[in-house]
């Protein structure tokens, strides 16, 4: 990435020109589809990856062009859908610019790691020139509609500033993505996870294996940071029947985490009915909770239940045993791509979500002693 002065140009790759060539060959498949009735499917990918001589994974990329395009509908489990010919959009054109703004600071962590691989590997599917900058760099040019009108379209994580997206939407004709945001009323494509619903989940799983007394730890900013988190958790709560007070809702600032982790969660097992499980919003905490745990004597999955958000250490083999609310940051960022790349500037905001999955693996176990 490109630290400062010109924004940084990734190279395409051969693989995706493959990818975009396979989603046009597969129009023609689409139309003999639509041919045999509205809700005849296209043919499974194992046939088509095999009549195109193409992989599964260039398949994959050129079904998720033609998802982005409105030309087919995936349904999961159950296959790909040809839509109204009417409502297709334009296959990307090769060679077409797509503009990421992606501060220095936020590189080397599992999240925006995870959603710059997902953008810079839909943009190469598509045959795109991906190009970071600074945001403060892109402040800087918002007003530059020669600058900006080279690129098909503009992404941003965690704009630092709805100014920004605002002097883009002022200056640019071209469609507007941004995720990890608090935007509610510009129009702009939003893509965000499912917080609420992996959140519930979370808590309707506890409950099923007998949990009554379910605490959560949030951050300090929980308001700013993720409120459909807490949302979801409570839901989660007052669905099952139990009792959504604050008592066991604890707040743990991001700096001297593990000293603020350990207080808490003394004072969570010092109450007179202490917690069976505690749900964390993002994996640090939960992480540490488990190392306050083995200094306690205490066991994961047997005297607590501990669930994580995101899934980083699994995936990055640091804690293979964590259940987690599993966000696919990288399916976001290549949504998001495509997104730019294919879809026409809107004057309504629309919203993407992308669901969390909740996976449970040795650190959630019924309760010793459930309450009620």
């Amino acid at each position: 990435m490109a630290r400062t002065g010109a924004p940084q140009a990734a190279r395409r790759s051969g693989r995706g020109s493959k990818a975009l060539a396979a989603a046009d060959a597969l129009l023609g498949a689409c139309r003999q589809a639509l041919a045999q009735g509205p809700d005849a499917p296209l043919a499974a990918e194992r046939e088509l990856a095999a009549s195109l001589g193409i992989s599964r994974r260039t398949l994959q990329q050129a079904l998720h062009i033609l998802d982005a395009c409105g030309v087919i509908r995936s349904e999961q489990g159950r296959g790909n859908y040809p839509q109204p010919e009417a409502g297709w959009r334009a296959l990307p054109a090769g060679g077409a610019r797509l503009l990421l703004a992606l501060a220095e600071r936020q590189r080397g962590t599992y999240l925006f790691d995870e959603l710059r691989a997902g953008i810079a590997g839909a943009a190469a599917a598509a045959g795109a020139e991906l190009t970071v900058i600074e945001p403060a760099e892109l402040e800087a040019r918002s007003a530059d509609r020669k600058f900006l009108g080279q690129f098909r379209g503009l992404v941003l994580i965690d704009p630092p500033s709805l100014f920004l997206v605002a002097a883009l939407l002022d200056h640019s004709a071209r469609p507007v993505v941004v995720l990890e945001h608090a935007i509610r009323d510009l129009p702009v494509v939003s893509v965000c996870d499912g917080a609420f619903r992996g959140a519930c989940d979370a808590v309707k799983a506890l409950v099923a294996l007998g949990h009554r007394r379910i605490a959560l730890l949030d951050r300090e900013d929980w308001a700013v940071a993720n409120p459909a988190k807490y949302a979801g958790y409570h839901a989660g709560l007052v669905l099952a029947g139990l009792d959504a007070g604050r008592e066991l809702v604890r707040l743990v600032p991001d700096r001297d985490l593990e000293p603020a982790v350990a207080r808490q969660m003394a004072e969570l097992m010092a109450l007179a009915e202490p917690p069976t499980a505690v749900i964390c919003v993002r994996e640090a905490p939960a992480m540490v909770v488990l190392d306050w745990m083995g200094r306690s004597g205490l066991v994961p999955g047997r005297d607590l239940s501990v669930i994580g958000s995101g899934d980083g250490a699994y995936r990055q083999r640091r804690f293979r045993k964590l259940s987690s609310i599993r966000v696919h940051f990288r399916r976001m960022g290549e949504l998001a791509a495509l997104e730019a790349l294919c879809a026409e500037r809107s004057a309504q905001m629309r919203t993407i979500i992308v669901l969390n999955r909740l996976k449970l693996r040795d650190t959630v176990g019924p309760p010793r002693a459930p309450f009620g």
